[in-house]
């Protein structure tokens, strides 16, 4: 399961090395992803959308609230709660995702030179709790 955060207007096919990138230097692959998740305000985001769209992997959203009910105290973030409403996006969505807190990949920024955007990215394993 993979949490995603990102800027507004990143494009489909960054997001796309980004989540590449980071699976493959944590010794996974795409096709060890089933789901995505970010923040509801994110839900009209054209290259999360395209994302989900292009490799079939379903697209949760999750609120502000939500997101901060899985952080830790030592990981709230400012910038991103001025930006998007929550302190964290994408360790909170990927443990929301997988019903669990453990992470196999913890936030990982993301970005390219010259990109202007950026993102974050964290990876969890479905809990098979339950």
């Amino acid at each position: 399961m993979l949490g995603i955060g990102c800027a507004r207007h990143t494009p489909a096919d960054l997001i796309a090395r980004g989540v590449s990138k980071v699976l493959a230097d944590n010794g996974l692959s795409l096709d060890d992803v089933r789901e995505i998740a970010s923040i509801d305000r994110k839900s009209d985001e054209a290259g999360l959308l395209a994302l989900s769209e292009s490799r079939g992997w379903p697209l949760t959203f999750f609120t502000a609230e939500e997101l901060d009910s899985e952080l830790d105290p030592s990981a709230l973030t400012d910038a991103v709660h001025k930006s998007v409403g929550a302190h964290g996006v994408a360790e909170p969505a990927a443990r929301l995702l997988a019903g669990t807190h453990d992470l196999l990949v913890g936030k990982t920024v993301y970005t390219e030179e010259g990109a202007g955007r950026s993102m974050t990215i964290a990876v969890a394993r479905r809990s098979t709790k339950g």
